[in-house]
C-alpha cells in the first residue's frame, strides 16, 4: 500500500498569517530535519544547534507546555538529539508517542512484515555502498541522496515489498523512500497531541519541509490551525519560509515578543 502524500496547494486557506501568532495564543507542533535543522547526507549527522534548543526550551515555557516535535524519526533518537528537554515527541511518522515524564506508546507493528523489508532493503543496498538503509522501531528507510540515478530502482524496490503485505506502508520523502509496518502519521499524531490539556484552546501551528508533512497540514488545516511549509515545493501549508533559518529567526521573534510583554521574563 502506497500513502497517497501529494499536496494538493488548493486544500485550504486562512486569513490568519505569522504576524498573527503569539506565545500567549498559540500551539506549537515542529518537523525536525529540515524543519529545526538543516537536512545532512547522513542521518547521524544531524546535530541542533545549542541556541535552537534554547529557544525551543523558552517558547515551551512560555506557552505553558504547548510545544511538541513531530519526526519520522525514532523516539530513542528524537531524546538523544533534543537533549535535555523533555517535551511532548511523536517519532516514527505518529507510530511512536512519547510524553513527559511517561512511558513510550507505540501502535501496532508488523514485526514479521518489517524484518523481511529490512532484509530486502539491505540486499539490494549491497550493490552501491552509496545507498544507506536506517533501520527504525516501526519502519525502514532507504535513502538515495548520495546516488539519486537510482531513484526509479528504489521505488520499484519498495513496491515489490509491499505486495503480499498488506500491513506495509510506502512512504516518500527527501531522497528517501521508507516503509512503514505501523499505523499512523503526522496528522494522526498531532490531532493526540492536541489533545493534551496545554494544547486545548490554543491556535495549533505546524512546521515541516516534506511530503510526509502534508498529513499534519491537511489535519492542522481542518482545524482551522496554521501551517508552514519551510523550502520550496507544491504544498497545503498556508504559509511558507524560504528555510531552517527563517524558521529559527521568526521563532526567536515570537520568543523576544513574549519577554518584552512579559517584562523581561519567560
Amino acid at each position: 500500500m502506497q500513502r497517497d502524500l501529494n499536496p494538493d496547494p488548493l486544500s485550504f486557506r486562512t486569513d490568519t498569517t505569522l504576524s498573527d501568532i503569539s506565545l500567549a495564543n498559540a500551539a506549537f507542533f515542529f518537523d525536525l530535519d529540515g524543519t529545526l535543522t538543516p537536512i545532512m547526507e547522513q542521518p547521524e549527522d544531524v546535530a541542533i544547534h545549542p541556541a535552537t534548543l534554547k529557544l525551543l526550551a523558552d517558547i515551551y515555557a512560555a506557552t505553558n507546555g504547548a510545544l511538541a516535535v513531530v519526526s519520522g524519526r525514532p523516539i530513542e533518537t528524537l531524546l538523544f538529539l533534543l537533549a535535555p528537554l523533555d517535551i511532548p515527541l511523536a517519532g516514527s511518522h505518529g507510530v511512536e508517542l512519547k510524553l513527559p515524564g511517561s512511558p513510550l506508546q507505540q501502535e501496532g507493528v508488523d514485526l514479521k512484515g518489517l524484518a523481511h523489508a529490512v532484509d530486502a532493503m539491505r540486499a539490494f543496498a549491497r550493490h552501491d555502498k552509496r545507498l544507506r538503509v536506517e533501520v527504525k522501531p516501526a519502519s525502514v528507510a532507504l535513502h538515495y541522496r548520495q546516488a539519486p540515478e537510482h531513484k526509479d530502482a528504489c521505488l520499484a524496490l519498495v513496491e515489490s515489498i509491499v505486495k503480499g503485505h498488506p500491513q506495509l506502508e510506502v512512504i516518500r520523502g527527501k531522497m528517501v523512500v521508507e516503509i512503514m509496518a505501523g499505523r499512523g502519521d503526522k496528522g494522526s499524531a498531532i490531532a493526540k497531541l492536541a489533545t493534551l490539556p496545554a494544547f486545548k484552546g490554543r491556535l495549533l501551528v505546524f512546521a515541516g519541509d516534506d511530503v510526509t508533512d502534508e498529513a499534519g497540514f491537511r489535519w492542522v488545516g481542518k482545524q482551522g490551525g496554521i501551517t508552514i511549509k519551510v523550502g520550496t515545493g507544491p504544498t497545503t501549508a498556508t504559509q511558507r519560509v524560504d528555510d531552517v533559518a527563517a524558521l529559527i529567526d521568526w521563532m526567536g521573534q515570537l520568543s523576544e515578543a513574549s519577554k518584552a510583554a512579559s517584562g523581561g521574563k519567560i
